[in-house]
């Protein structure tokens, strides 16, 4: 599978649209949304002084996911 890491900025509106596109892509496949995150402390900070990066897997759009079996 295919996948690129890529960086966001720590701001809500950029880790919403990650949050909202992983479950998005995983119901449209079926499958469990499963998001790995920093904790809750260190988060918040990081969102409130935008400090930091967020980094995410990046799913191509023609990648297909497979159910397990």
């Amino acid at each position: 599978m295919d996948t690129r890491l890529r960086y966001a900025l720590p701001r809500a509106e950029n880790l919403l649209r990650i949050v909202g596109s992983n479950i998005i892509r995983n119901l449209k496949y079926t499958h469990e949304a499963k998001i790995e995150m920093a904790p809750l402390v260190q988060r918040a900070y990081n969102i409130v002084n935008e400090t930091g990066v967020i980094p995410y897997k990046d799913y191509l759009a023609d990648v297909e996911f497979l159910p397990e079996q």
